[in-house]
């Protein structure tokens, strides 16, 4: 249970030495400087009126112009990287499985950005992908003249002959399709001097093409107006056939333009490598100018506060005296365990429960006053998983692949990923060998092996349901035992009585009342007397913050209601039962399917099938046993003693998106 002990620091030093000295702890990489932006943001009014009063002498550090003009590139080298995503070279599965990223020191890096004219392919891109939106909106506009033309593709003649007529007027237009046959009547009976068209029809609308003397527009337009409808303007002057076909071609050659400028930008993918150093190194600048912001400064002083681990103090002092010599004053202080809600956690862990961090971090980190609950998790985690999944030939498939690229990995993070996935697949092979379950029932369906079973899941479920419930009590007592810890360690001793001992004397009276008759000095008696006691302490604690005597009632009675929380608590551990159930009975309904292939076809048909079959079915139990594994730490396990909230330790240090700088 190891969470890294922290000094507190505050550092001032003169502002001529701003540069050398940030440069160089970005370098250390073991800093995380606490911002004063947020110091008097607090709840403690006295603290922030403090801190007003401490700003009426001294500012906040900002920005110079060489901070913002990094953030400028940065930002046009997010944008050069954004266009290229699709066609920088990806690495091969295995590679990416594995591979480190790439290491360069930031001396070598900053050389290889002053010779790398990365601005000039900025412009290039950006001026490209102004060429290609000014092409796709010329495209979208081809597609809707298209749309708006092609209802008048039966329109004889250039359209310029409709417009300049001496006598006559042509209106064109669309109307509903309800109203067609009544405009057609009116011009054939009421206005001698036209002639109408439909030139055509769609479900809703029909189009028309009427020509009109021009004594009688007027009334015929007023007419149409009255009726609804939709005048139309062709402002063009060939006809509708050849417009539509030059817009087809236009469009096709819009097409062609654009592709040869997206194989331009196709060319730069091979910078993308360099476009990632370039990246690298001002979004490490950029840090380290927000880090600078988080200071405070007079005329010629900088201040600054944060932590570091007990452990690299002296390395702290180094780096200090490397970068400006002894122009400093350092303090250092204990952090005390009352004032500790800013202190950042890092927690630190032998090899074989390290890879379990990831599994607290989704959830919270410990507050600084906590203990670190990932031992206790990465035991029961293992457990969960392979009882859970249960399988022998899944769990071996599981260690071979995780041993292959753990062997493989050159980066502590992904070694740390696959030992898990070994340890949890070591878990399912002895789980398996437990239920007897080789691919569900592989072995003796097709090999006609005949396996040993010690836990048959065909007649031991009550078996198995109990040693499920009683990890979970297990699990419980832990979460209460390490309560427990955590108030010995913030001096909240007599609370231990109150809400620890109280349930420790419930849950073991429970479990004298279970197993009477198999221990023989578990009696009724000592199992009753137990749960009393415990249920008399809650009864007469619980309510012990409340101002009341009718709170302090409720609180108690309250707090005693909690046993039927315990009850569901430890019946939720029976999905222990259920999922290692599930993923053996979907294996060996798989295997079933098999062998309903009839002979010879099953020589080849049943292989084929099978395996991907079984795979789909490790894949989709694998993650759902992962997230009940994680969720029974969480709700159960975390329930009992776990705050968290936490802030993780993030020292000030050269960025790693794309590759590792080093000093």
């Amino acid at each position: 249970m190891a969470i890294v002990k922290m000094k507190e620091f505050s550092l001032y030093f003169l502002k001529e030495d701003k540069h050398n000295l940030l440069k160089e702890l970005q370098a250390f990489g073991g800093a995380d400087f606490r911002d004063f932006r947020k110091y008097g943001d607090g709840d403690d009014e006295t603290k922030s009126k403090e801190f007003q009063q401490i700003l009426e002498k001294l500012n906040y550090s900002e920005l110079d112009e060489k901070d913002v003009l990094n953030e400028q590139n940065l930002n046009k080298l997010k944008y050069c990287l954004e266009v290229l995503k699709p066609y920088i070279p990806k690495q091969p599965l295995i590679k990416s499985l594995t591979d480190d990223k790439v290491e360069i020191g930031y001396n070598v890096l900053e050389n290889k950005i002053d010779s790398f004219s990365w601005e000039s392919i900025y412009d290039e891109l950006k001026n490209i992908k102004s060429q290609i939106a000014s092409l796709d909106s010329e495209y979208m506009k081809c597609i809707s003249e298209i749309e708006f033309n092609k209802h008048w593709n039966n329109l004889q003649g250039p359209v310029k002959d409709y417009m300049n007529l001496k006598y006559v007027t042509t209106i064109l237009g669309s109307i509903s399709k309800q109203l067609e046959q009544e405009i057609v009547d009116k011009f054939t009976s009421d206005f001698k001097l036209s002639n109408l068209y439909v030139i055509n029809s769609t479900q809703q609308d029909s189009y028309m093409a009427i020509i009109v003397h021009n004594e009688i527009k007027q009334e015929a337009m007023d007419f149409l107006r009255l009726k609804g409808f939709n005048f139309q303007v062709l402002n063009y002057e060939d006809s509708v056939c050849d417009y539509l076909k030059s817009l087809e071609q236009r469009k096709l050659s819009i097409s062609e333009e654009k592709n040869k400028l997206i194989d331009k930008i196709k060319s730069y993918g091979s910078k993308g490598e360099d476009l990632q150093l370039a990246y690298e190194y001002f979004n490490s600048n950029v840090v380290k100018g927000h880090t600078y912001q988080k200071f405070l400064q007079s005329n010629s002083i900088l201040i600054c506060e944060g932590y570091i681990e007990e452990n690299n103090v002296d390395e702290f002092k180094k780096a200090l005296e490397k970068s400006i010599g002894s122009n400093f004053y350092l303090e250092l202080k204990d952090v005390s365990l009352e004032n500790s809600g800013d202190v950042p956690v890092k927690l630190s862990n032998s090899a074989m429960v390290a890879p379990f961090e990831g599994v607290v971090e989704m959830y919270s980190y410990p507050a600084y006053r906590e203990i670190d609950p990932t031992p206790v998790i990465s035991i029961f985690f293992i457990v969960f998983f392979g009882m859970m999944l249960a399988d022998a030939g899944y769990g071996l498939l599981i260690t071979l692949i995780s041993s292959y690229l753990y062997v493989k990995s050159k980066t502590k993070e992904k070694k740390n990923s696959y030992r898990m996935f070994i340890f949890t697949g070591i878990s399912t092979i002895v789980w398996g060998i437990l239920y007897g379950a080789y691919f569900g029932d592989f072995l003796q369906r097709y090999l006609n092996i005949k396996v040993p079973v010690v836990l048959d899941v065909n007649t031991d479920i009550m078996t198995i349901f109990l040693i499920a419930i009683a990890f979970g009590f297990i699990h419980l007592i832990l979460g209460l035992i390490m309560k427990a810890i955590v108030y010995f360690k913030n001096g909240r001793k007599v609370e231990v009585i109150y809400d620890v001992f109280s349930w420790l004397l419930i849950l073991f009276g429970v479990l004298v009342l279970a197993l009477q008759g198999v221990v023989p000095m578990f009696n009724t008696t000592l199992g009753a007397s137990c749960m009393v006691i415990g249920i008399l302490i809650l009864l007469f604690t619980q309510g012990r913050e409340s101002e009341t005597l009718v709170g302090k009632i409720g609180g108690g009675v309250y707090g005693v209601y909690g046993v039927t929380g315990y009850v569901g608590d430890i019946i939720s551990y029976s999905r222990l039962l259920a999922l290692g159930l599930a993923s053996g009975f979907i294996a060996n309904a798989f295997n079933i399917m098999g062998g309903l292939i009839p002979f010879p076809f099953n020589i080849v048909i049943t292989p084929l099938m099978l395996i991907p079959l079984h795979l789909f079915n490790l894949g989709i139990n694998a993650l759902g046993t992962y997230v009940h594994s994680a969720r029974l730490q969480y709700l159960e396990f975390f329930g009992k003693f776990y705050t968290g909230g936490g802030r993780k330790f993030m020292p000030f240090k050269y960025t790693d998106k794309y590759i590792k700088i080093k000093k």
